[in-house]
């Protein structure tokens, strides 16, 4: 065999034992590796629902960021200047979070007392930061905003089904036909 070849044939098999060594970093490496850069397409995990609190050259959303973010939000939508939102006010909000299709919960009056404040204005992003900051660092990065966090624990199929519970001595249910 030439040299050449020995030398192709080692590369060909070589190849996929190199890619295969990445597979098996932890998730942390592979993100502190890929540089951050703002998503270009429009996202659509239930993350993104922060995407409007980052401010223009920020990489990562800290708490305050965060609170900064939704007291420019609450301003924006607030028409009337007093500090809440009345339900005229809130509708828009809730069209653009629906529009958004990130399944945000809309905003709400949780107290029933006609207006949003700013601490029921805030809840929604407040908790979506909570289930977003996936590597607990008390920041949201621009990758983690593409990731719909797990709300719930994954559901167990029964091994088997279950058998109806009887008491001690007692007799097992008549058939219903009589039968």
């Amino acid at each position: 065999m030439s040299r050449v070849f020995k030398i192709a044939v080692a590369a060909i098999v070589a190849a996929p034992a190199i890619v295969g060594c990445s597979y098996f970093k932890s998730e942390a490496t592979r993100e502190a590796e890929a540089p951050m850069t703002r998503p270009v397409e429009k996202l659509t995990s239930e993350c993104a629902r922060l995407q409007p609190l980052f401010g223009p050259d920020v990489q990562e959303l800290t708490r305050d960021g965060m609170e900064e973010g939704l007291k420019r939000e609450l301003a924006k939508w607030d028409k009337d200047n007093n500090g809440e939102l009345n339900y005229a006010e809130v509708q828009p909000l809730n069209d653009e979070l629906r529009e958004m299709n990130v399944g945000a919960a809309p905003v709400r009056d949780w107290n029933g007392d006609g207006v949003t404040n700013y601490q029921e204005f805030a809840s929604g992003w407040r908790t979506m930061f909570e289930l977003c900051d996936r590597n607990r660092s008390k920041t949201v990065s621009w990758r983690e905003l593409g990731y719909s966090p797990n709300v719930t624990a994954p559901r167990q199929a029964p091994s088997a089904p279950k058998k109806p519970k009887t008491q001690e001595g007692a007799s097992e249910r008549p058939n219903a036909g009589g039968y």
